[in-house]
C-alpha cells in the first residue's frame, strides 16, 4: 500500500500546498461566524436562488457554509435580481408581462427577504455596520423538538478476511442524523442554540440537546445531555481557525459525499479554512473562485486504537462559472497502541510520502496510516434550468485494483422541474467497493461510534435513489424518496458470503408546515422491506419510522 517514493510528491499535493500558501495573498475581507448545519432549510432556499441563476460563485463541495458566507450569497442574489440584464430576461422572453412572471419574481423576493432577516447581523457587518454593540450574544435560540418511533434492527458490517474490518452497523432508516443516538422504540430530542459574535474576528457556537430513549422491549430508558456543537472561531481577514466540535461535509451529495457526510456525529477537531472563496494571484487566477480547508480530528475511544487522528485536506475551485472541481485526501493515523512512529511520520503521510519506503514491502512492516483520496465535479447546465450534474470518485490507498475498489457517486439534480421552481427532482447512483472504509490494521475503519464517516451504505454495496420535492404553497413543503439498495457479503473466514446479497427497498415521505406564528411542524413516515436480512436466507424484515418535529427558528 502507498508505495510512493519520498522524492516524488503528487501534483494535487503540490497544488494544495500552493493554495494554502497563497490564501493570505489573494483574499478579500471576511467575517468569522458560526456554521449552518447542512440539514437546515436554508440550503433549500439557496438551491432555489441557484436554480434561477442568482448565485454563481458558491462551492458546493465544501460545507457547511458559514452564516457570513450565506449572507454574502443572499446579497449577491438580491443584487443580481435587481439588475435587468440578469434575472428577468429569461422570464420576460418566455412569460412576458403577465401575472405569472410577477408571482414568480415576488416569491423569490420574499425568499430573499426572509433570508435577509435571518442573517441580518451578518449582512450589517458586511456593510461595516452593527446594531450599536461590538458584540452580539444570542442564547436559547432555534428551539427544535423531535419525537420518533423506529422499529428497525441494525446489523453489523461483516468482516472480510482479505480486506479487513470496520466496526460499524447498517440501519438506513436512521442514517444522516449527525450521529444522534436512538433505540428501537421511541426517541425524543430537545435542542437549542447559543451564539456569540464579537466584532468580525471571534465567534462561538454552543448547541446542546437532551435525549430520551424508551425501548419498545422491557429495557432501561436512556437519558443523556449531548453537546452537538461546541466551537470557537478566530479569524484574520479571510482565514478562520476553528477549534471544537462541528460538522465537516465534503462531497456533492445533499448530505455529503462518499468520504465525509453528516452520518456520524460532528468531529472534535482543529480546522483552518477560508471564510469566502478567493482568487489566487498570477496565472492561478484562471482557476476561478477557490477555497480550501485542513483539519485534524480526534476520534473517540471506542476504537481498536483509541483517540486516533483523522487528518484531511480539501480544495475546491470553479474555473468556469458553470463548473466546479474539487480534490480531497484524508487518513487515519496514530492512537493508543497504534504502530510506533516519530513526529515526522504524520507530516510525511500528509504529503503521501511513506518514510523508509522499502521497509513497507517486507512482511510484518508497520502500516502507519489508512488513506482515502478522491475527486469531485459539479456542472451547472444553465440552458436546462440550471440542472446540476455531479460526480464523485473516491479510492482507497490500495492501488492494485483501483477501479474495482473505488466508490462512485453520480447524480442529477433538477431544481426546476416546473418553471416556477416549486418542484425539484434528484436521481443518484452510488457504488462502493469492497475495501472502502475497511482496514486490516486500523480495524475500526472509517467509523465513529459505530457509524460510517462517509456514505452509510457501507462497503461492497450499490444503491439507486429518486427524490421529489414540491413546494405546495408558502406554508407547505412535501418531499418523497424511493431507494433500492444491494449489499454483498464477504468471506469472514468461518462462512463465505461472497455470493449472498441483502436487498432493501425503502420509501420516505415528509411534510413541513410553516405556521403563521413562525413555528415549523415536520412529519416523516418511512417504510423499508429487506430480503435476506443480515445475509440469512429466507429471512425478511419490514421496518417503519414515524417522526414528528417542531422548530421555532429565531
Amino acid at each position: 500500500m502507498l508505495r510512493f517514493c519520498a522524492k516524488r510528491i503528487p501534483f494535487h499535493v503540490l497544488l494544495a500546498t500552493m493554495f494554502l500558501a497563497c490564501i493570505p495573498l489573494a483574499l478579500t475581507h471576511g467575517q468569522v461566524s458560526a456554521n449552518v448545519p447542512v440539514t437546515d432549510d436554508v440550503y433549500r432556499s439557496l438551491d432555489r436562488l441557484i436554480a434561477f441563476g442568482l448565485v454563481e460563485d458558491y462551492l458546493y463541495g465544501l460545507r457547511p457554509f458559514t452564516r457570513a458566507e450565506i449572507a454574502r450569497l443572499v446579497m449577491q442574489a438580491k443584487n443580481r435580481l435587481s439588475r435587468k440584464d440578469s434575472f428577468g430576461v429569461e422570464l420576460q422572453h418566455s412569460q412576458g408581462e403577465d401575472g405569472k412572471f410577477h408571482n414568480i419574481r415576488s416569491d423569490i423576493e420574499r425568499s430573499i427577504a426572509t433570508l435577509e432577516n435571518y442573517f441580518s447581523s451578518e449582512i450589517l457587518l458586511m456593510d461595516g455596520e452593527s446594531r450599536g454593540e461590538p458584540w452580539e450574544l444570542q442564547i436559547f435560540r432555534n428551539f427544535t423538538f423531535d419525537q420518533n418511533y423506529i422499529d428497525s434492527r441494525s446489523r453489523l458490517v461483516p468482516t472480510d478476511i482479505r480486506y479487513g474490518s470496520i466496526d460499524a452497523f447498517i440501519n438506513p432508516l436512521f442514517s444522516h442524523r449527525d450521529g444522534r443516538p436512538y433505540v428501537q422504540g421511541a426517541n425524543g430530542y430537545l435542542q437549542f442554540q447559543n451564539r456569540l459574535q464579537a466584532f468580525k474576528f471571534l465567534a462561538l457556537d454552543f448547541t446542546p440537546y437532551l435525549y430520551l430513549g424508551v425501548p419498545k422491549e422491557n429495557a432501561r430508558s436512556q437519558r443523556e445531555v449531548i453537546v452537538q456543537r461546541l466551537t470557537v472561531k478566530v479569524g484574520f481577514r479571510n482565514l478562520e481557525l476553528q477549534v471544537g466540535r462541528d460538522q465537516v461535509i465534503w462531497g456533492q451529495g445533499e448530505m455529503g459525499g462518499v468520504l465525509i457526510s453528516n452520518n456520524p456525529k460532528p468531529f472534535d477537531m482543529i480546522k483552518l479554512s477560508a471564510i469566502h472563496p478567493f482568487r489566487l494571484p498570477w496565472y492561478l487566477r484562471c482557476l476561478g473562485p477557490s477555497s480550501g480547508s485542513i483539519f485534524v480530528a480526534r476520534l473517540g475511544e471506542n476504537r481498536n486504537f483509541p483517540h486516533a487522528a483523522l487528518i484531511g485536506i480539501s480544495m475546491n475551485m470553479r474555473p468556469l462559472p458553470s463548473f466546479e472541481v474539487g480534490l480531497y485526501h484524508t487518513y487515519l493515523f496514530g492512537g493508543s497502541g497504534a504502530p510506533e512512529s516519530d513526529f515526522l511520520d504524520p507530516i510525511a503521510e500528509f504529503f503521501l510520502i511513506r518514510r523508509h519506503g522499502e521497509a513497507f514491502d517486507r512482511p510484518g512492516s508497520p502500516n502507519l496510516a489508512d488513506h482515502r483520496a478522491g475527486i469531485q465535479f459539479r456542472f451547472d447546465a444553465s440552458a436546462l434550468r440550471h440542472t446540476q450534474f455531479y460526480v464523485e470518485w473516491m479510492w482507497d490507498d490500495f492501488l492494485h485494483k483501483i477501479l474495482n475498489d473505488s466508490a462512485f457517486l453520480v447524480g442529477i439534480y433538477v431544481p426546476r422541474v416546473d418553471f416556477s421552481g416549486r418542484t425539484g427532482l434528484r436521481l443518484e447512483f452510488r457504488s462502493l467497493g469492497r475495501i472502502l472504509y475497511r482496514h486490516s490494521v486500523f480495524r475500526t475503519g472509517y467509523a465513529e461510534d459505530s457509524l460510517i464517516i462517509g456514505d452509510p451504505l457501507g462497503p461492497k454495496a450499490l444503491a439507486l435513489s429518486l427524490g421529489i420535492t414540491r413546494e405546495i404553497s408558502r406554508h407547505f413543503f412535501f418531499e418523497s424518496r424511493l431507494a433500492y439498495e444491494d449489499y454483498r457479503g464477504g468471506n469472514t473466514g468461518t462462512v463465505n458470503l461472497e455470493r449472498t446479497h441483502e436487498r432493501r427497498i425503502r420509501t420516505t415521505s415528509a411534510l413541513r408546515v410553516r405556521l403563521a406564528s413562525g413555528w415549523i411542524v415536520k412529519t416523516t413516515t418511512a417504510y423499508e422491506h429487506v430480503w435476506k436480512f443480515n445475509f440469512e436466507p429466507e429471512k425478511q424484515r419490514d421496518s417503519v419510522l414515524f417522526e414528528l418535529g417542531l422548530e421555532f427558528p429565531f
